[in-house]
């Protein structure tokens, strides 16, 4: 992983390719938390368990997503599952 200065992280993969992540750069360290804390919420209020492709849509209904979290990936991948998953 390279640091590239511009907010962004490049990623150096198999081959000499590059992958940048953009996504991550536009969390704060806030919204990581607001994040975590929503699935927390789920999880509280279901002691018996849920799914998490459950618990990840309860978690995105609590909170108000910006257009960025409600968007997808370049491959067509929901962008808020991946956000949160990524940060637990």
């Amino acid at each position: 992983m390279v640091h590239t200065g511009t907010g962004c992280r490049r990623f150096e993969a198999r081959g000499g390719r590059r992958l940048v992540s953009r996504s991550m750069a536009k969390l704060t360290r806030k919204r990581r938390g607001e994040y975590l804390q929503a699935v927390f919420d789920v999880l509280r209020d279901h002691p018996d368990g849920i799914q998490a492709k459950d618990a990840l849509a309860e978690a995105a209904d609590r909170l108000e997503l910006s257009e960025h979290e409600k968007g997808t990936f370049d491959d067509g991948a929901p962008r808020f599952p991946k956000l949160v998953r990524f940060q637990t």
